[in-house]
């Protein structure tokens, strides 16, 4: 399924492509591997919340979906962005991972709720984008 162009933003900041570059290295240590993905996730939280968070001043409801495991990584610096006075934040997990023969998205675990119709805006986070399958099995969950 491709995403309708309207929803896709491709990130052109200057630090964050710096450290994309930085992230190719295969010899980095996990530690810096996490560090380059919490001030990357920190830079795409500001610019993926920007528009929808100034929306209204009236107090709303937004989901933080994490994609287990990898966007476990991405939690605390998206929640660290999402939490305003006007905002409520409510984080779910969902597990996918990719079969190795198929290469399709299999989930393995859920903890979304039932529709909630006070979330007004939903964010998936996941590190890990290869094919994009991951990403779009995880928005037929959700829809």
């Amino acid at each position: 399924m491709t995403a309708p162009s309207s929803n896709i933003r491709i990130s052109s900041h200057p630090l964050f492509l710096e450290k994309l570059a930085l992230l190719r290295d295969r010899s980095l240590s996990p530690s810096a591997v996490r560090l380059l993905v919490s001030q990357m996730t920190s830079i795409i939280a500001v610019e993926a919340t920007a528009a929808t968070l100034s929306i209204s001043s009236l107090p709303t409801k937004t989901a933080l979906i994490v994609i287990l495991r990898s966007g476990l990584a991405m939690q605390d610096p998206f929640l660290a962005q999402l939490e305003t006075d006007n905002n409520r934040v409510v984080t779910y997990h969902l597990g996918l991972f990719r079969e190795k023969a198929t290469l399709e998205p299999v989930e393995y675990y859920n903890k979304l709720p039932a529709r909630d119709e006070r979330i007004r805006h939903a964010f998936i986070v996941d590190p890990l984008i290869a094919t994009g399958g991951t990403a779009a099995a995880s928005i037929q969950i959700l829809k």
